[in-house]
């Protein structure tokens, strides 16, 4: 028989079970509140995932995160939520290995343009954790906005590799003249190496004439000023100077202090060079236009005729050989003319093919800009006489030019005539004459000697060369 549990006793049984359900829903509820609690305080926004990857809770940064409500996303697979931007193999498989074997999760990022926040970078951790059942193992995972870090460092990167590559010096000290960075232009324009010059007061750099300067460019750093191309001598490793541009400029911190100062430094030697020589360019060539001027001016003065035509043309005959002499000069840049070529081209009219009419020999002679105008129109002024009235006036007519330099430095330059009208010795100087003259002795500073042969024409012009 079953022995009757007293009527007091029942009662008292059933009444402690009533009290103690109660009590356990209190606590989970607590405990619920309680986890809420800690995981809203949380700045990062976090999720908890069950065994299935689905998201059970979530605190109050993730739904302001992904401006999403607690019950649109009550039970939504991972991999669906953010127009699935978590889908992704491999994060799903670290997850289920971290639930499964309790590994470590390596952080995870994940780049995508979400929904209702744009693009962004974030970064994920997580973390498995379990409770009592029913809810079993579940996943803690984290969400780190690193966006504005991610592009910063790409910044970073980008300005760096520009810092790096830049052919100029770019170089940081500190407000003690320290220097704090290096690059390869610096490199290539001061010789050290970085090893070499990190850590090396920036007066390494700074002739010793110059060093006043460095302490007024701190003082004007100070005072919040910077330099842009300002021009000066800076020594190299090896100690030879360099021309260089200098743009200054104050490094702060985050908070605006003054911790340092930033130097492009760009190598304007060979700028500096060039100018100076155009200044020399410049200077010849006034010179130079201003002789040819005065040669023209004094063909022009000692130009006659008997009519407006005849001078006309006789002006342009002898402008027409400066020119020539020009182009001769400018093909050199100016450093000479070859005499052969001045000859050939003043009779070039003259080589007939198969019955040439005039001749010429001599060495290989290179006439400074000066003189090779002068010998261009000396040389016209012959051949117009020949063409006029020696022996370029007849087909049978032939010229001769042959020149040499004499033991002291001379030079001779003979022009014969042969085969023309007979010759007699002019009553009285031409004017043509008289231009070659006058431009042998005022232009050369030489002589010239006439003969009047009855076979033909000659003459010698001998000059300093």
């Amino acid at each position: 028989m079953h022995q009757k549990r007293a009527p007091d006793q029942r009662h008292r049984a059933h009444v402690h079970q009533r009290d103690r359900l109660p009590a356990s829903l209190d606590q989970a509820i607590y405990e619920r509140e309680y986890t809420k609690a800690i995981l809203n305080t949380v700045a990062d926004p976090l999720v908890v995932l069950g065994a299935d990857l689905r998201i059970q809770t979530a605190n109050r940064a993730f739904h302001a995160m992904f401006d999403v409500s607690r019950e649109s996303i009550q039970g939504v697979l991972l991999q669906e939520f953010g127009n699935r931007a978590f889908d992704l193999a491999r994060l799903c498989a670290q997850l289920q290995e971290t639930l499964t074997n309790d590994c470590e999760f390596q952080p995870f990022e994940v780049d995508y343009d979400f929904p209702a926040i744009g693009r962004r970078t974030l970064r994920l951790e997580a973390r498995a954790f379990s409770l009592p059942r029913p809810s079993g193992s579940m996943i803690l995972l984290g969400f780190q906005d690193v966006t504005a870090h991610k592009q910063a460092a790409a910044a970073s990167a980008r300005l760096a590799a520009i810092v790096e590559s830049s052919s100029d010096a770019i170089v940081s000290k500190d407000l003690n003249g320290v220097i704090t960075s290096w690059n390869f232009g610096a490199e290539r324009i001061f010789g050290y190496a970085a090893d070499e010059a990190l850590g090396k007061p920036i007066t390494i750099l700074i002739p010793p004439e110059r060093l006043n300067e460095e302490t007024e460019i701190l003082a004007r750093i100070r005072r919040g000023e910077r330099l842009d191309h300002y021009d000066t001598v800076r020594q190299h490793k090896d100690g030879h100077f360099l021309e260089v541009s200098l743009s200054i400029s104050p490094l702060r911190d985050g908070g605006g202090r003054l911790v340092g100062v930033s130097k492009i430094a760009r190598d304007i030697t060979e700028r500096k060079k060039a100018e100076s020589l155009m200044q020399i360019l410049a200077r010849e060539v006034d010179h130079r236009a201003k002789n040819l001027l005065a040669l023209v001016q004094a063909t022009v003065q000692l130009t006659q005729a008997d009519t407006a035509q005849e001078l006309k043309t006789a002006i342009e005959g002898r402008v027409r050989a400066l020119s020539n002499a020009h182009t001769l000069l400018a093909q050199s840049r100016w450093e000479g003319a070859d005499l052969r070529a001045l000859v050939t081209k003043e009779l070039a009219p003259y080589y007939r093919e198969g019955t040439p009419r005039a001749y010429m020999d001599g060495p290989d002679l290179i006439l400074e800009p000066r003189l090779a105008q002068s010998v261009a129109v000396i040389l016209h002024e012959l051949t117009t006489n020949a063409v006029k009235y020696g022996s370029l006036s007849v087909p049978a007519g032939h010229v001769e030019v042959e020149w040499s330099r004499a033991p002291d430095g001379h030079l001779m330059l003979r022009w014969g005539e042969t085969g023309g009208p007979a010759v007699k010795p002019p009553t009285r100087k031409g004017f043509g004459t008289r231009v070659v003259d006058q431009v042998i002795r005022a232009e050369l500073g030489g002589e010239a000697r006439y003969h009047w042969r009855t076979e033909g024409f000659s003459c010698e012009i001998v000059f300093p060369a």
